[in-house]
């Protein structure tokens, strides 16, 4: 029986970052890919329940990182899903805001490929033993 690959959404206006992000992130993953932050966000409202992470670059056109961030808080999703946010600045105030608005971890470009992957992988693991843990709790 094939297991069902859960989602990843990489969120990026500059297409060699969706790519490089894909390849990365492929075996493990069944990666959706958005341009802006609009269609970020119309992927995870599609894809909520299987969505594991988020990759989301900070600037991008039409809705930028911290609008995708607003949206998802407004629709309760930052607690279910965990965000990395990608930038290409490191600008304390902005990781700082990042931060305050729920994102578990702050990478910036360019980026290590074996470091993001980690990263990311210890992220989603920790959202999952969360919820395992909070599903024991309810029962």
């Amino acid at each position: 029986m094939a297991m069902h690959k859960r989602k990843l959404i990489v969120a990026d206006d500059i297409a060699i970052n969706r790519l490089l992000l894909r390849a990365l992130f492929e075996k493990d993953f069944d990666v959706l890919e958005a341009e802006n932050g609009v269609e970020a966000l119309r992927e995870l409202h599609a894809h909520q329940e299987e969505t594991a992470v988020v990759l989301l670059d900070l600037e991008m056109p039409e809705l930028d990182g911290f609008g995708v961030l607003r949206g998802m808080r407004e629709s309760g999703l930052m607690d279910r899903i965990p965000v990395v946010m990608i930038s290409g600045s490191s600008d304390d105030e902005k990781t700082l805001l990042s931060y305050k608005l729920g994102v578990s971890d702050l990478i910036e470009k360019p980026f290590n490929a074996d470091i993001t992957y980690r990263r990311v992988r210890n992220i989603v693991d920790l959202y999952d033993h969360k919820r395992s843990l909070e599903e024991q709790v309810e029962d």
